[in-house]
């Protein structure tokens, strides 16, 4: 098992949410988005979940840590891959969500403020003043 799960280590499990996309079409819009060193492997595994399998692990951390990501606009799901996953038996139960206060006044946009309102909401990811 630990052989064959090896050359997956360094992989992720995406979904564009409320999106379709082609195959090419997804890979040449990550390609852009992450600017890997070297291309993409990007793998169909049906119900519109995608792996992309990386060789090195600083690449996987970067699409993990790096920014909640959107794909014209549509949020891109991402976790890490695990040996057992079968895409037709998902159930999201966890989503991020990226939250836009578009009228908080200028001086609340401070990061400890911005984390006490994310906190009240959820598991806080990230802030962005």
């Amino acid at each position: 098992m630990e052989r064959i799960c090896k050359p997956w280590c360094f992989s992720i499990i995406i979904k564009l949410l409320g999106k379709k996309m082609s195959h090419k079409y997804l890979k040449r819009k990550l390609a852009l988005l992450w600017k890997p060193p070297k291309e993409i492997t990007l793998i169909d595994l049906g119900y519109d979940y995608f792996i992309v399998k990386y060789l090195k692990e600083e690449n996987m951390i970067k699409a993990l840590q790096n920014g909640l990501w959107f794909v014209n606009g549509f949020f891109l799901s991402i976790k890490k891959w695990h040996p057992n996953f079968v895409a037709y038996e998902v159930d999201e139960t966890i989503s991020a969500i990226w939250i836009r206060l578009p009228e908080l006044p200028t001086k609340y946009y401070d990061h400890k403020i911005l984390a006490k309102i994310g906190t009240k909401i959820g598991r806080l990811v990230k802030t962005d003043v």
